[in-house]
């Protein structure tokens, strides 16, 4: 009679990870990813203001701020 037992994986601390180091927003579980429909064109024109003009700050913390200026307005 076979014996029905799966073959031991071998142990994981011996394996070297691969890929990117787990850092960043996608990580840290005190960001969530969220989604709003925009106009385009205004898109377009602060990604530009962004990376030009802010020395290529991130969209994320320009609503980040946004979203704090605006509760702190609506005590």
């Amino acid at each position: 009679m076979k014996e029905k037992n799966p073959p031991k994986a071998a142990p994981t601390a011996d394996i070297p990870k691969v890929g990117r180091p787990k850092t960043g927003k996608r990580s840290n579980p005190d960001y969530t990813q969220v989604s709003a429909w925009v106009r385009r064109d205004t898109y377009r024109r602060v990604m530009d203001r962004l990376y030009i003009k802010e020395d290529r700050r991130e969209f994320s913390d320009l609503i980040q701020t946004l979203m704090e200026n605006w509760l702190k307005g609506k005590r």
